[in-house]
């Protein structure tokens, strides 16, 4: 649950950056772990790199609201939850726990459906129309992230 806390706009941005990062961290810890299975790790390289891409958006748009901070309103979100959400990000990156393929790709598309994720985009769109854009690609990208998942899974499954 989102409350709603009064937050400059380059930190809430700044958040959401470091969330973007620590996803392409998690896709590049699988790629790692499935190194193995060409297809998998490919795949999850892949995804490393658009989460990347989404970090580097952000960035973009920092500088942008860097330049002319009147343009931008403080939206209103609480930080914390989206703090939480990494900490469970990071707990599986560290985890000296085995993880199936299935149960990655699983978790992953959790991930990328996360609620969280999606009403914190919502209230830093509020801010400026100018971050709509940026918004509504970052969100069809989780979009495509979570269908490429779920089109892994069923060719897993069907494998076995």
């Amino acid at each position: 649950m989102v409350y709603n806390v009064h937050m400059d706009i380059v930190k809430a941005l700044t958040a959401l950056k470091k969330l973007e990062l620590k996803m392409q961290e998690l896709y590049e810890f699988y790629n790692k772990t499935f190194s193995e299975d060409k297809e998998a790790a490919g795949f999850f390289f892949e995804l490393s790199l658009e989460e990347k891409s989404h970090a580097d958006l952000i960035a973009y748009q920092l500088r942008n609201i860097r330049q002319d901070r009147s343009k931008f309103n403080d939206v209103d979100f609480d930080i914390e939850p989206l703090k939480q959400f990494m900490g469970e990000v990071e707990a599986i990156i560290s985890s000296e726990k085995p993880i199936s393929l299935v149960d990655a790709l699983k978790l992953s598309m959790d991930f990328e459906c996360n609620a969280l994720e999606y009403h914190c985009r919502t209230l830093i769109r509020k801010s400026n129309p100018e971050l709509g854009e940026l918004i509504d690609r970052l969100g069809s990208d989780d979009k495509l992230h979570y269908d490429k998942l779920r089109s892994l899974v069923r060719t897993v499954r069907s494998k076995r």
